[in-house]
């Protein structure tokens, strides 16, 4: 472990550093901000919220602040979930069940979550070169920025938020017309015909 955060000072010290007079400055947290589309009532929600663990070398996680990254991520996913099983609900007022689990399945899987953190502009974490290596990080940042959006203004703004951020994926969606079972889908089904 001592020897992962001692190489991970040597290669990543500049820019870690580079990155922190950034942040502390909070240009690229208001830049987001701005980007994001939501009012801040407490801008250190988003903070929260954008400070994955990944963020930090080895050895200097702070077990709170990656706690409560995570609890932001578990909220997300269930504030976004919701939002998406909602907008179906209306939309497709006549789509059966198995339907509509496809097509949540599709607009909450992590391709549409790293779709929607690029149109963010989402900062990659030092080590990480957008999008191979920090894929499930962007995935992880988004649902907690929906989280922090729900603590912040409530579930209609998150709703509105999660609406507008999904926009192109819904629009996508709504021209693709039924979707077609995904290929894990279809090969679970082969398995279980054998």
């Amino acid at each position: 472990m001592l020897a992962a955060a001692r190489a991970w000072h040597r290669c990543q010290g500049p820019l870690r550093t580079a990155v922190r007079a950034r942040a502390s400055k909070g240009d690229d947290l208001d830049e987001l901000a701005k980007r994001l589309g939501h009012r801040w009532n407490n801008v250190e929600r988003l903070r929260s919220a954008v400070s994955h663990p990944a963020h930090r070398p080895p050895g200097e996680v702070d077990r709170y602040k990656a706690k409560r990254f995570e609890r932001f991520e578990f909220l997300g996913d269930r504030v976004l979930n919701l939002v998406i099983a909602e907008y179906l609900h209306e939309t497709y007022p006549n789509e059966d069940e198995a339907t509509a689990n496809l097509r949540i399945m599709k607009l909450i899987r992590s391709e549409a979550l790293l779709a929607v953190g690029r149109g963010w502009r989402l900062p990659s974490p030092p080590g990480f070169s957008a999008p191979t290596g920090s894929n499930g990080i962007t995935a992880d940042t988004v649902e907690s920025v929906v989280a922090a959006v729900f603590r912040d203004a409530g579930y209609e703004a998150a709703r509105d938020f999660v609406r507008n951020a999904w926009a192109p994926l819904l629009a996508e969606m709504d021209r693709e017309g039924p979707p077609g079972k995904d290929a894990k889908t279809r090969l679970g089904e082969v398995a279980n015909e054998r």
